[in-house]
């Protein structure tokens, strides 16, 4: 099977030559995060590792205008506006997404990392999001909307480099930052936007971050693949087969992993297995690992799940 059939076959729960498998790390060494350098680095990391799938990274950040450097008052949610693929941080990235799917063999997917409304907003505003809400929800709400709209013009930027679908990392949507009503009032919305206008796609993951995951709304985005840290918080991968019908990306520890030896890793694939079935299954860590993990457990990810196909 080529990558994108193994894939397909397992988002669908169909027979697979083996279970695929992915992983991904911050390449925190770069200087600048995006454009030819990143680029180059996703090349070079899918030549080494060969996973089944490409998530690229998009570690570059949301463009405030030249004005500002963060949002320190609820009013300065107003001097934001809507970017298109021409802002400067869109445009890089989307040079990345160029250059990665030209020079990508064109059997594996091609997917960019897209945060949140309230990850951005956390990262604009220094983790004062809340904050702005209790002082001026009109203001935060104009805030959010300018940001779903701006994403929603990068994703159609990104369908035109060949990229094949977007991981979502939705942040927000737990219980020890707010509650269920407070998110689904004031950042589903804006969210859910986002997620709507990569339906088209061929390939989309929506990523749980976090501790105590709203994970009911699952069935709301409604994806083909989901993915949370399983091994840090709950529910199980038992749990989350009850709760939700859909194809499961997970299975490895992506905090402990820098520790483990690959007969470590081997033993985590093999249990993720167990735990979930082999059916509509992708083995992933829940989140990014360690940049400083060793080759030989990211080898043995791939090395265990080619013993056992």
């Amino acid at each position: 099977m080529t990558k994108k059939e193994r894939v397909i076959s397992a988002v669908k729960g169909e027979p697979v030559d083996r279970i695929p498998f992915s992983f991904w790390y911050h390449f925190r060494w770069l200087d600048f995060p995006s454009g030819e350098p990143l680029a180059k680095e996703e090349l070079n990391f899918y030549k080494t590792f060969d996973p089944d799938f490409l998530k690229v990274m998009h570690d570059i950040p949301f463009e405030l205008p030249q004005d500002i450097s963060r949002i320190e008052k609820s009013e300065d949610w107003y001097k934001l506006d809507i970017l298109d693929e021409n802002s400067q941080n869109f445009k890089v990235q989307l040079l990345a997404l160029e250059i990665i799917t030209k020079n990508l063999p064109d059997d594996g997917f091609v997917i960019d990392t897209i945060f949140s409304t309230f990850a951005y907003a956390e990262k604009l505003t220094g983790k004062r999001t809340l904050e702005h809400l209790k002082e001026n929800p009109k203001a935060l709400h104009y805030g959010l909307e300018m940001i779903s709209r701006s994403l929603v013009n990068f994703i159609n930027a990104a369908k035109k480099t060949g990229l094949s679908g977007i991981y979502m990392a939705l942040q927000g949507a737990n219980r020890d930052i707010m509650d269920d009503a407070e998110y689904r009032q004031h950042f589903m919305p804006y969210d859910i936007i986002i997620w709507e206008s990569a339906r088209d796609c061929n390939f989309n993951i929506l990523h749980l971050h976090g501790n105590e995951l709203m994970f009911d709304i699952v069935n709301i985005f409604n994806p083909e693949v989901v993915t949370w840290s399983n091994r840090l918080t709950p529910p199980s991968l038992e749990e989350a087969r009850k709760l939700y019908s859909g194809c499961i990306a997970a299975g490895l520890n992506e905090e402990a992993i820098i520790n483990y030896s690959p007969k470590d890793v081997r033993r985590e694939v093999l249990k993720t297995i167990v735990e979930a079935g082999a059916k509509k299954l992708i083995v992933t860590p829940g989140c990014a690992v360690p940049g400083e993990t060793s080759k030989e457990n990211l080898f043995a990810i791939r090395d265990t799940l080619e013993e056992i196909k």
